[in-house]
């Protein structure tokens, strides 16, 4: 017989299949995308937080700003009416002298606020990433969300916030990798199968007839690896053992940031409320020492010290404000929501939360 040249041309498939690998493979990768998703919703809550601070920040510069110009104004009110009581005999020159001084010492301190004011507002367009002299426009007229507090929020439910959510998808995710390392020890199925032609002259390689075909199915049983299975597999143990405790720290962590965070706010609205009684206090106050100055019933020195008590008064006000402000944003973030909603929303989101566990249990 002599000897013949074939050719031959096929197409081979092979599957292998592996339902244990398959599945915690593709619910890890599930997994992942949540976790992303979470980190990200975590970056921006921060983010809004960060922003809110600034603007915070530049609000009470504003008012600071605000409260000497009229601290400015009422110096320039005591000064000319100052000049005109000499002619009256009520007052030396000595006190023009001094009424004019008193309101030169408040112009650099304003000239100062304004370019604090100036430099919050560059901090502010950074954060929210424009120009640092973009233009800006203050709302005064912010609220101050004042809603009750429950006290059964120090027990608010802490597991949805973004950064706790990533760490215990962490965990579920290294789960299924030691699901995925086991199963390649495990019998798995495999399916060959092959079509193609055979023929000994390529002009008719392809004719009807050549074709030919097979397939088989075969259960493969693994014996052994090394332990590399094994040493896989206690690896990842290690790993979900150090996720676990990093995620109980981190719990820890985030109830103990919620309860500072409490008792520093109920501390500025207590704060808060006793600025907005002592500016009142304080303003008329002011107003009566200026009429029983102008009618020569108390000294210069009485004015001066009425109108530096409302500005303090005013002062210590706007820097409870912009703490409750801060802190109230800072609260949001901490029970797991963007600090833009409404702090009523968020208290009523986390009691029904509460509700349901107990509803639950």
């Amino acid at each position: 017989i002599e000897a013949q040249t074939f050719y031959r041309t096929s197409l081979n498939a092979r599957w292998e299949l592996r339902p244990g690998l398959v599945f915690n493979a593709v619910g890890a990768a599930g997994l992942g995308i949540e976790r992303q998703d979470a980190a990200l919703l975590d970056a921006e809550q921060r983010l809004v937080e960060d922003v809110s601070s600034a603007y915070y920040r530049l609000l009470s510069q504003a008012e600071t700003l605000s409260a000497l110009d009229a601290h400015l104004a009422a110096k320039l009110d005591f000064l000319n009416l100052t000049r005109r009581r000499p002619q009256l005999d009520l007052a030396t020159p000595l006190d023009t002298l001094r009424a004019a001084v008193a309101l030169a010492n408040i112009r650099p301190q304003r000239n100062s606020a304004a370019q604090a004011l100036a430099d919050a507002g560059v901090a502010l367009n950074v954060r929210m990433g424009r120009p640092g002299r973009s233009p800006l426009r203050v709302a005064t007229d912010l609220d101050t969300e004042l809603d009750p507090l429950p006290a059964g929020l120090v027990e608010a439910d802490l597991a949805g916030r973004p950064d706790l959510r990533q760490l215990q998808l962490m965990e579920r995710i290294l789960r299924k990798n030691r699901g995925a390392q086991k199963s390649e020890h495990r019998p798995y199925l495999s399916a060959d199968a092959a079509y193609g032609y055979v023929g000994t002259e390529l002009d008719g390689l392809f004719d009807e007839g050549h074709d030919f075909w097979s397939a088989n199915v075969s259960v493969n049983v693994p014996l052994f690896d090394g332990l590399a299975t094994r040493g896989q597999v206690k690896e990842t143990e290690a790993a979900l053992r150090r996720s676990h405790h990093e995620y109980r720290q981190a719990s820890r962590q985030a109830r103990q940031e919620l309860l500072a965070t409490l008792g520093d706010l109920l501390a500025a609205r207590d704060n808060l409320a006793a600025g907005e009684l002592n500016e009142k206090a304080a303003e008329e106050a002011r107003r009566q020492t200026q009429q029983r100055y102008e009618l020569g019933l108390i000294d210069y020195l009485s004015v001066l010290d009425a109108q530096t008590q409302r500005r303090q008064a005013r002062e210590l006000r706007i820097a409870a404000r912009t703490q409750v402000l801060t802190l109230t944003a800072s609260l949001k973030r901490l029970l797991g929501s963007d600090p833009r909603r409404p702090l009523a929303e968020v208290l009523a989101e986390v009691a029904g939360t509460r509700d349901n566990e107990i509803g639950g249990g």
